[in-house]
């Protein structure tokens, strides 16, 4: 200790050279120096609280700094202020000035202040220790501080030069709505190449309800509309959103009224937008011989009146190109999710219901998948019960097919020979028993756990969760499987990602979600894990151990983005 030694020598020449008698030979005297050394072991202040002897007094401080500079503080031992403080007794008897006389003292700021000084000079990581420290009983404080700790995470995140953690931060910025951090995700849209960062972007801009990216993003629109379907119809629907949506119908009808024919993706983005001045023209882009001009049509479908959609639809169902059947089945799914309980018949047409039923069998695998989706949304949005058979004019009910509205008799595709048409089926069943009783819902999910196919096995357990879920309307749950937790137990440990993502939320077992949120192989799985962990505990349960994992996590990294999502989601 590098005070002792210059102490000990002061000592020794008062015994040799002063009188025994000499007040400063009296073993009774101490005094008590506060020491202030800042990061680099230089002391910055010496308060001496008095011995009653001037010259010992002195002799303390003068020790102290012909010792100085002392060792760098650890960060451990740092207050608020960045320095180390230090309580130190100098006594003339034996005790002398070991480190047994000495003893740190901890200068606390206000908690949101300390935290954002830590904050802005891009130490959270001891922001995150500061907090841990906070005694919980100062509630909102506590809360408030962690709040702006796990925004700046995100920030941080947001500045990576991993592309994937990037994401992950934008995504979690829009799905937990974090309006501080749209600045720098409104940069993202002008300023990065990554499609994918650029699609998480746009939604989140959305989501947070950036208006002041409007103009930016309409002009870029106007680019990718002829190029780029994936991203146009994205920001599509995000000026939709934020209130633009007269300035993107005049863009569709140019782009649909050109000289040189329709934009096959802007008759894509009229199924989210209708443009009624171009419904005339759709049935004769319909005759076309481009199946991507065709399926735009189907796609458009969602959008215009009744009597344009029907008669559109019951020609686009029977296409001879598979991708234009797919768009309009899809179409007649999103028209029924828009339909708000009236009957499937009118808004769809009751031959293309028909329809829908036999594209259940076609060759084509995404047809099928996608028939499935469409009879599950007309089942699952019609007024419940089988809809009488039409009245024709001589008044009498003429005999025909009664579309299944029942969801017991919805059909059994679990021996489809492709997955993702048992994918699908397993969706279909999760939505209809959430609506309506349906008898042996659970028998038809449980044996596709152990399907051969990974999608398969996680889409059965979507639905099992759904089903142990509800009630929903005075519907009741089902009952688990008497093998359930040995079915959870190898799930949790199923080789495929999205397996183990799916069950989670069936999990129960806060000792088996902390595991997998530390351990699981995949990011994904980390996250949700540790979201369900403290969506369970709740936020004032979790605080610690969100702190204690962003502490031990490296900066920028996607561990800390996924504390920042659990965060923010919990209650």
């Amino acid at each position: 200790m590098q005070l002792q030694p210059g102490w000990t020598q002061f000592l020794e020449d008062c015994r040799l050279r002063l009188p025994a008698t000499h007040p400063l030979n009296v073993m009774t005297l101490e005094t008590t120096a506060d020491i202030s050394v800042d990061a680099e072991g230089r002391v910055v202040d010496i308060s001496i609280s008095g011995s009653g002897h001037p010259d010992f007094d002195r002799a303390v401080k003068q020790v102290v700094t012909d010792a100085a500079p002392l060792p760098k503080p650890p960060i451990a031992l740092w207050s608020d202020d960045n320095r180390a403080h230090l309580r130190w007794l100098f006594a003339r008897d034996r005790r002398q000035a070991g480190p047994a006389t000495a003893q740190v003292v901890e200068y606390l700021w206000p908690l949101r202040d300390a935290v954002a000084k830590l904050v802005v000079a891009g130490d959270l990581t001891r922001a995150a220790k500061r907090i841990k420290r906070e005694p919980v009983g100062v509630g909102a404080d506590r809360d408030k501080a962690t709040t702006d700790l796990m925004v700046a995470g995100l920030r941080e995140a947001l500045a990576s030069n991993d592309g994937a953690v990037r994401r992950a931060a934008v995504e979690v910025i829009g799905e937990a709505l974090v309006a501080p951090l749209v600045e720098e995700v409104d940069q993202l849209l002008v300023s990065t190449s990554d499609v994918e960062l650029r699609l998480a972007a746009i939604a989140t801009t959305a989501a947070i309800g950036e208006h002041g990216v409007v103009h930016g993003m309409f002009q870029q629109l106007k680019t990718d509309i002829k190029t780029d379907r994936k991203v146009a119809l994205a920001e599509v629907d995000a000026l939709i959103r934020l209130d633009a949506s007269g300035e993107v119908a005049t863009l569709l009808r140019d782009e649909l009224t050109a000289p040189k024919g329709p934009n096959p993706i802007a008759l894509h983005a009229l199924g989210r937008l209708a443009v009624p001045a171009v419904n005339a023209q759709l049935a004769a882009w319909q005759r076309g011989n481009d199946p991507r001009i065709r399926a735009g049509v189907c796609a458009a479908t969602i959008q215009v009146p009744v009597g344009v959609a029907t008669s559109l639809l019951a020609k686009g169902l029977r296409d001879r190109d598979a991708s234009v059947r797919a768009a309009c089945l899809d179409a007649v799914t999103e028209r029924m999710e828009l339909a708000k309980d009236q009957a499937a018949d009118t808004f769809v047409g009751s031959g293309s219901i028909d329809r829908v039923i036999e594209l259940v069998k076609d060759r084509d695998v995404l047809v099928r998948a996608a028939a499935i989706k469409a009879l599950a949304a007309v089942q699952a949005e019609s007024p419940y019960g089988d809809p009488a058979p039409p009245l024709h004019g001589d008044g009498k009910k003429t005999p025909r097919k009664v579309h299944i509205f029942d969801p017991a008799a919805f059909p059994d595709l679990s021996a489809d020979n492709a997955a993702e048409v048992r994918v699908a089926y397993m969706r279909a069943i999760t939505q209809l028993s959430l609506l309506r009783p349906m008898e042996g819902g659970r028998a038809r999910v449980v044996p596709l756990l152990d399907d051969r196919d990974a999608d398969v096995r996680a889409a059965a357990w979507d639905a099992l969760v759904a089903l142990l879920r509800r009630p929903v309307d005075k519907i009741e749950a089902d009952p688990p499987p008497d093998d359930f937790d040995r079915r959870i137990a190898r799930a949790t440990k199923d080789s495929a990602a999205t397996v183990r993502l799916a069950v989670i939320e069936a999990i129960t077992d806060d000792v088996i979600l902390i595991r997998m949120a530390g351990g699981d192989d995949d990011g994904e799985v980390r996250t949700r894990a540790l979201v369900r962990t403290v969506g369970r505990s709740g936020r004032a349960q979790s605080t610690d151990l969100l702190l204690g994992r962003f502490a031990a996590a490296s900066p920028g990294s996607a561990e800390r983005v996924r504390d920042a999502l659990a965060w923010h989601l919990a209650k």
